[in-house]
This record gives structure tokens, sequence and C-alpha cells, in this order.
């Protein structure tokens, strides 16, 4: 290093700069004023030069370092060396070493005296790179004899670089020896490397914590190959330590916080897509436990979504690490429980860090498991659309029936409006519109009778359920309903006896309804057969008629409320019926578990099937 020229003709001995063989300079205390022999300018002709020149030719890592030691030396009155690099004219790197020595006049440094020189044995070099390495840095002997260490190792110790040179490791690192010893061996040994190793200090100014060292030992070869001693690199790990256990302690912090928390709190790496940290209560959410989601990387991660949801969980990902300060993300979706469920979460996602450009660095989520507020919900909207469906219904229903109601009262009304307005009608026409009054006001009281029976059904009244011996309700009902059967033939097929469970009421109900439909459309001179016929696990009721048939559009509707085929191109009256008879008896046969349909042929007859399952 050249200081800046100034003059120091005021100190005598400046004159003896010219009579030394090597480059040589004087500088007072300072470092302001200096002076230069001829051997300087001949070996560096770049000192008759400006600051910035002389600075280009020094090796970059060396500028700064070289500055700052030079100022830090002059402090001090005691000697000091540096080594740095200058650029030759072949632009190769040239060694040298700078001896800085005080001039002392009555005790005090009046002037300090600097001599340059290169390093051309291989030994200094060295030395010089050594020196240069940001770590402590040590060559020992094969018997343990320091030969080599450079000023970063020795800083803060009790040793000079002097009492470090050629002393024993032993007499060095009294507390240590014991414990770095055998690895010192094992190098020697297998003339191989160690991994790095660490080792926590004895000793440690009061109030702070021991120093911890990280030292890699390391085989020195001639280059011959021969072993000639061994190497190591000592670096102060103890920020990096102490950085390691504060994090430890903030997330033990964290985490006896988090578990007070029914959430999930989790921390993810955006570069690796790990995460991190998470608390106990992601574990029974979806049923991993802490280690096993701190594994998982992305990829793994990915896996616990639904297929479907994939598109929107990359976009949330890609989402994240473009978030602003301050901003959160919300969303809601299903990740896969251990078991295979599907659970319902919501989360808010932000960034935890960022490095010095502000780059996202972790992300930050909170989770709720809403698996059973999203099973309320869907049960709500199920609800809400069953009553949707109810109510049209009931509104369509009242129409219908208001419909079917007027009818039979129109045609009532009009009758007796023309017994009213005409007195000399014939006693043959009386009869006839009385007769027709007496249909319609039958049909009228079957519908009401319908329709209050529907009443009952549609209000959810709870059925009875008991053993019921459907045989002997065949049986009673058939008789019952012989006295309607006018010149019709009605018989009873194969009658098994079995036990169902269900409402004897409602099964006779649906008996009379399907026994009077067979009477009712089957022509005088046909015949009605009722059949009971017991299976393994089944029970099948049958009523057959030979009546006028049903068609197959018609076939189609028989169960829909109100609805009514047209008998008039079988050359059959209206038997009056209301078209509700049917629709009830299957929301009865429902209720019971069972199943019913019809069969038919029009001018050949239709034949009822009902099945139930079988309690006996």
């Amino acid at each position: 290093m050249i200081p800046e020229q100034r003059t120091l003709d005021h100190i005598p001995v400046t004159q003896v700069l010219h009579a030394l063989p090597e480059p040589a300079w004087m500088v007072t205390p300072d470092g302001r004023e200096y002076v230069y022999n001829r051997k300087l300018s001949e070996t560096f002709p770049v000192v008759e030069r400006s600051r910035e020149e002389q600075q280009s030719v020094l090796h970059p890592e060396d500028r700064m370092v070289l500055t700052e030691a030079f100022e830090q030396g002059l402090q001090t009155d005691r000697e000091f060396s540096l080594t740095f690099r200058v650029m030759q004219e072949s632009h190769a790197y040239q060694w040298y070493r700078v001896q800085v020595s005080p001039v002392m006049d009555q005790s005090r440094v009046v002037a300090w005296l600097g001599v340059i020189r290169a390093l051309d044995d291989g030994h200094e070099v060295l030395q010089a790179l050594i020196e240069h390495v940001p770590v402590g840095m040590a060559l020992m002997d094969l018997n343990y004899q320091m030969k080599l260490v450079n000023p970063r190792l020795i800083e803060g110790t009790r040793y000079s670089r002097s009492e470090y040179e050629n002393a024993h490791l032993q007499k060095l690192f009294p507390d240590t020896y014991q414990h770095v010893k055998p690895l010192i061996d094992q190098v020697i040994a297998t003339e191989e490397a160690l991994p790095p190793v660490e080792f926590e200090g004895r000793h440690a100014p009061e109030g702070q914590k021991p120093p911890h060292w990280q030292v890699t030992y390391f085989p020195v070869k001639s280059r011959d190959g021969r072993l000639i001693g061994v190497g190591s690199t000592t670096q102060d790990v103890t920020s990096r330590k102490m950085a390691e256990q504060e994090l430890k302690e903030n997330q033990e912090f964290l985490r006896r916080i988090t578990e007070a928390v029914p959430a999930v709190i989790g921390l993810r790496d955006l570069k690796t897509g790990k995460t991190v940290f998470s608390n106990n209560y992601a574990a029974q959410v979806i049923g991993y436990t802490l280690q096993e989601l701190e594994g998982m990387g992305e990829a793994e991660v990915v896996k616990l979504f639904p297929p479907e949801d994939l598109p929107a969980t990359y976009q949330h990902y890609q989402s994240v690490p473009l978030l602003a300060e301050g901003e959160v993300i919300e969303r809601e979706y299903r990740m896969k429980h251990r078991d295979g469920t599907w659970r319902w979460i919501y989360g808010k996602t932000t960034i935890f860090s960022r490095d010095a450009q502000g780059q996202a660095l972790t992300a930050l989520s909170a989770s709720l498991d809403i698996t059973d507020r999203k099973a309320i919900e869907e049960a709500l909207r199920h609800s809400e659309q069953q009553l949707l469906r109810v109510m049209e219904a009931q509104k369509r229903f009242v129409s219908e029936a208001s419909h079917e109601i007027k009818t039979p009262l129109a045609g009532i009304q009009g009758n007796l409006e023309v017994l009213l307005r005409f007195k000399d009608i014939p006693e043959e026409e009386k009869l006839e519109i009385l007769q027709d009054c007496h249909r319609e006001a039958t049909r009228l009281g079957r519908l009401v009778t319908d329709l209050l029976g529907m009443a009952k059904g549609n209000a959810d009244l709870p059925m009875i359920e008991d053993d019921v011996r459907l045989d002997q309700l065949v049986q009673d009902t058939f008789r019952e309903l012989e006295r309607t059967r006018g010149r019709r033939q009605m018989l009873l097929g194969q009658l098994d006896s079995c036990l169902v469970l269900g409402d004897p009421d409602r099964l006779k109900q649906l008996l009379v309804i399907l026994v009077s439909n067979a009477i009712k459309y089957t022509p005088d001179g046909g015949t009605v057969t009722v059949h009971l016929l017991s299976g393994e696990k089944h029970i099948e009721l049958r009523v057959e008629d030979t009546g006028i048939g049903i068609g197959e559009e018609d076939l189609k509707h028989v169960f829909d409320r109100f609805y009514r085929a047209d008998n008039t191109a079988q050359g059959m009256t209206d038997p009056g019926g209301t078209g509700l008879g049917l629709n009830i008896a299957r929301w009865i046969v429902e209720e019971h578990q069972g199943q019913i349909r019809l069969e038919s042929q029009p001018g050949v007859g239709t034949t009822a099937i009902v099945t139930f399952p079988l309690l006996k």
C-alpha cells in the first residue's frame, strides 16, 4: 500500500530510504504525508500516478481490506505486516508483504517505516493466502505442532501469532485436545477430509454465551502426494447457533400459543413448498401428524385436494408470492382426511417474511374446519328446495282440487237451476236430472273423502308399525267389497299366509282402492281376482280384472294426481272416479318400503302388482 506523497523534509532519516535495497516508504503518524525511495518507484511505476490508478492495480479483494487494516495498524504503536496482491504487466497477480515499523522518539511514534518485499517462497505465499481466507485457518505437522495460522484464527484469543506458531496443539487447547486429537488421527490414518464438527467454547466473557466453532479437518500433502500435515478451517458460528436457538424458542413459543387456538396455523416455505411449521390442530382436521405435514413437498400436498379443484389450487399457490404487503387471500376449499373423507376448510393466507429485495419467502395461513357448517348449509339448501317443492305441490294441488270440485258442483248447480226454472218438465226428464245430480254428488263425496285421505298423508302423520297378517286383511276387505261387485264375479286366488310390518288401516285403504278400481272399470260379467304370493324375502299382492284396460299413453300417467283416462272410446259410461286413488295407493306402498306398478292391455284387462318386504 502506498500513501499519497507529501513532504517529510523535517525528518532527517528520510535520506536513508534511498539507500535501502527494497521498496520502502515513510509516513507521518496520521498517514497523510509520506516519502518513498527510488526502488519503490522502479518496482511500482504506478506510484507516480493518481490514487485511483494505484488502487486499480491492487487485487479487488484486497483494496478495502488493505485500507482498513492499514488504518487500524496506525492506531497502535506496534509493528505489523500486511500482505496484498499487485497486478503485473502480464496481468498476473504477485503477492507482496509490507512490514510496517514505528519510528520512535522518546516513546512517541513520529513516523512509520514500510518495507515491501515480494513473496516468492511457497511457504510465504501460502501464508499470505491463509491470511486472506475469511475463516480461521491453521496448518500443523504430523506431530501436532502448529506451523501456520492466519489472523482470523487468533482473533479474540489470548495468544499472539508467534505464540501460536510452533506450539503444540495440546498447549494451545488443553480443554479440547482430547476431543480433537482422535479427529486429527483419523485424517492422518485415512488421508481424507472429515465432515465439519462443532465445538462449544469453555470460556465466555461475563454476561455472554460461550462461543460455538465449526471446524473442518483436511489432509495437507506435498507435491509428490506425501502427507505432511493436517489443515483446519475454523468458523465462528456463534451468531448462527444463537439465531437457530432463538428461532427454535420462537417456534416453541408460537407452537404453545397456537395449540390453544382451534384453527390450523401453518407456515410454508414458498421456495420449496414445504410446511415449516404447523400446530397440532392440523392433525385433528386432516389426520396427519406434524412430522408428516412438515415433511410434505408441494407435489404431496396437491394430492390432498380433489382433482376438479386443482386448477383453483394451483392458481392460489401461484398468487400467494405476488401478494402485496398486508394483503390477504381468503378461500374455501376441500382437503382429503387421512381416512379418505373430504373436509371443508376456510383459510386466510398472507406473506409472513420477505428477503432484502422484498421477495416473499414464507406464507402464513390460518384455517378453520367448516365441514359441519357446510353440512348444515347443504341440509338447509336441501330443506329449502324440499319446502319449495312442497309449496309448489300444494299450490298445484289446491288449483287442481278446486277445479275437480267445481266440476261436479257445476253439474249439480246447472241441473238444479233447470228444475227451478222449468216447472212443467216431464217426469222422465226430472228423474234423469235428479240421477245426474245424485251421480255428481256421489262423485263429489268420493273426491272429498280422497282429498281428506291425501291431506292426512301429506301431513306427515306417523305411520303405525305393527305386525299385520296381510292374508287375513285381504280376506276381510274382500268380503266387505263383495257387496259392491254388482253383476261382476269376484274370486280369491292363491292366498299365502304372511306377516308384514306396517299400518293396518293404511294397508286396508290400499286394498280398497285397488279392488274398487278393478270393480269400477270392469263391465258386468267380468271378473276381479285377488292373489297374495309369498316369496323368500318379499310378498306380492296382485289384483287382476278383465275390464276395459288402459292405453299405453294413459298408463304413463295413472299415478299422477287427478289424472283420469277417457274411457268413452271403449263405450263405457263415466264411473265417476276422482283421479286420486292410485296416487294415494302409491304413497301408501312407498311408506311401507314397497313398490307398485300396473300392467294393462286395452280390451283385455289390468293387473295391479304390489310388492312388500316380508317379515315372516
